[in-house]
């Protein structure tokens, strides 16, 4: 005897097939997302560690160049007329450092003058040349400049110093740091300090370099549109006076 079998088999109607296939879908969309999320965060991550690794790099180099800075002198306008070779201005930064830089030219004495600012879009630049130059500043200026981080929309500096008054026996009293936006070596009036304190101006003079130079830099905005980010100010000291010993210290 033939039994029809069919009758006892179950099986999906086309309505359940398109009703689990959409919930297919959907799981699948769902983990995609997630998988895509989870990707861009993860390559944000990695470009912002190594935004902050490039920006450390190139503070760690500028602190250590402002740290050895060397007390080199100038030529002034007349022969008795000399200066330090360290020009501060609130942007920008120009002196003489005794570090490694990236010159090919031979360095005399192995000292090398930077500048560093921020040059529009091109961002944080330094230039550098030998220090065995006339007008050793404005060569330095028509120098090509090598860009750091194209990231940095601005710098800042300040530089700190603790002037000293002689008192009735002539010994020398630190008095309070003054912190100012420019330090000018040709300034023989001391005018750049000016309201920033109450000190004698024979305090300071043209032969001495800041106590301490203060960067501050911000950067782009992580997103379109968003803000651009301050980075907390480094402070630096300069420990002038403890460089290399060179056989003449003036630039003629």
């Amino acid at each position: 005897m033939m039994f029809d079998t069919t009758k006892n088999q179950a099986g999906f109607t086309l309505l359940e097939l398109l009703i689990a296939l959409s919930i297919l879908s959907l799981i699948m969309g769902i983990v995609y997302g997630g998988m895509r999320l989870g990707s861009r965060a993860w390559e944000a991550g990695e470009a912002r560690v190594e935004s902050n690794q490039r920006l450390r790099l190139v503070l760690n180099q500028l602190a250590e160049e402002i740290r050895s800075a060397h007390s080199i002198r100038m030529q002034g306008e007349t022969q008795d007329d000399k200066y330090l070779a360290f020009w501060g201005e609130a942007d920008r930064i120009r002196f003489v450092t005794v570090t490694a830089g990236l010159l090919s030219e031979p360095l005399e004495n192995k000292l090398r003058a930077v500048s560093y600012y921020v040059d529009g879009d091109a961002g944080l630049v330094m230039k550098e040349t030998a220090s065995n130059y006339d007008d050793l500043f404005s060569h330095l200026d028509t120098k090509e400049a090598t860009v750091l981080n194209s990231e940095v929309t601005d710098i800042s500096f300040r530089y700190y110093y603790v002037p000293e008054e002689k008192d009735d026996d002539g010994a020398l009293t630190p008095q309070e740091g003054i912190w100012s936006t420019e330090w000018d070596p040709t300034d023989l009036e001391n005018k750049l300090l000016e309201g920033e304190g109450d000190i004698n101006s024979e305090s300071i003079t043209a032969n001495q370099l800041p106590d301490a130079v203060e960067i501050t830099l911000t950067m782009k905005p992580e997103k379109e549109g968003g803000e651009p980010t301050t980075i907390a100010p480094l402070i630096v000291p300069i420990f002038w006076g403890q460089g290399i010993k060179v056989e003449d210290e003036t630039v003629s």
